[in-house]
């Protein structure tokens, strides 16, 4: 079954993502959680991991963030 999902479209994120990404970032750990119980819960690791990934990012690379008609989806 195919969903519409509107225009798609790819950015570079920028600072008032970030709530957006911690979001995302808590729910990628939930569910890596779920396949592992070694994991530890999503709000215990996403501000380091955050913190982490947007150092590295401005370091050496780049954070993107995938939007559904202008409403966040991913990064």
């Amino acid at each position: 079954m195919a969903s519409d999902l509107g225009t798609l479209s790819v950015r570079l994120a920028l600072p008032s993502d970030r709530l957006a990404l911690r979001a995302a970032v808590v729910e990628l750990h939930e569910e890596e959680r779920r396949l592992h119980d070694s994991r530890l819960p999503g709000e215990q690791t996403a501000d380091a991991y955050l913190v982490w990934m947007l150092a590295e990012s401005a370091r050496d690379g780049a954070v993107f963030v995938a939007e559904a008609s202008g409403v966040f989806a991913g990064f």
